[in-house]
This record gives C-alpha cells, sequence and structure tokens, in this order.
C-alpha cells in the first residue's frame, strides 16, 4: 500500500521493509483498479511489509479491501516471521499488476474521489 494511501485512509504513514513472497502472483483484476495476489505455484510476488501499524489502522484498512480480499498470514523470503497479506478470493485478468501504470493512471482517483467517499461511508458504519 502506498503511503500516499495510507494517509488518506488513517492519516498515517508505516514503516516499510521490501519483502517477497513466492508462490504468490500480483495480477490485474477486471474491471477495477486493485492488484489481486493470489497463489500461484513458480511464481514471485514482490511487495512491502508494514510495520508498527496500530489495532485502530488495521481496522479502517481491512474494510477498505473489502470482503474480496482475505487477510492471511505469510512468512516473506527476507522473514522468519509471519505477516498478514491481502490475498484476491475472485478472479484475475492473468496480467501482471502495474503500479507504475496505478500511480499514472489512478492513484489521483484514490486519492481525491474514493478514499474520501470511503471514509464517508465508514464514519456513518463505525
Amino acid at each position: 500500500m502506498h503511503d500516499e494511501v495510507t494517509l488518506a485512509l488513517v492519516g498515517k504513514k508505516f514503516r516499510k521493509t521490501p519483502a517477497v513472497l513466492k508462490g504468490y502472483f500480483v495480477s490485474k483484476i477486471a474491471n477495477r483498479a486493485a492488484p489481486g495476489m493470489v497463489v500461484k505455484k513458480d511464481t514471485e510476488a514482490r511487495g512491502f511489509i508494514l510495520s508498527d501499524v496500530d489495532e485502530e489502522s488495521i481496522a479502517v484498512i481491512d474494510v477498505w479491501e473489502t470482503n474480496d480480499y482475505i487477510a492471511k498470514q505469510v512468512i516473506p523470503k527476507e522473514s522468519k516471521e509471519a505477516c498478514s497479506a491481502y490475498i484476491w478470493k475472485g478472479d484475475i485478468t492473468g496480467e501482471p499488476w502495474s503500479d507504475e501504470e496505478y500511480l499514472n493512471n489512478h492513484l489521483q482517483q484514490y486519492l481525491e474521489t474514493d478514499i474520501p467517499n470511503f471514509l464517508k461511508n465508514y464514519q456513518k458504519i463505525s
């Protein structure tokens, strides 16, 4: 998760450590500007471990990630300790996720429209 997104969602940035998960693949999701990490043999998924995330922030992020993802305990290649990763439960396109495409074409909409709309609804239910 990008710093700009966590800052907009929970008002905080978290320490990030690069990580690789063996046996996972990050794909584009059809009709959605979001990545979907799925189990896939003989592949690796690259991302980050967020550290020092407080329970309140986890609660918001869990709702933001929707029921389409499941938080699963995984052990990154660089670590001996388990951490949570959001695994996509639906169909994927099979095309590799492009972080550059997301940053150039979708991040602004997330920051200006999607996240503010989410937070309005989140505050109503919390």
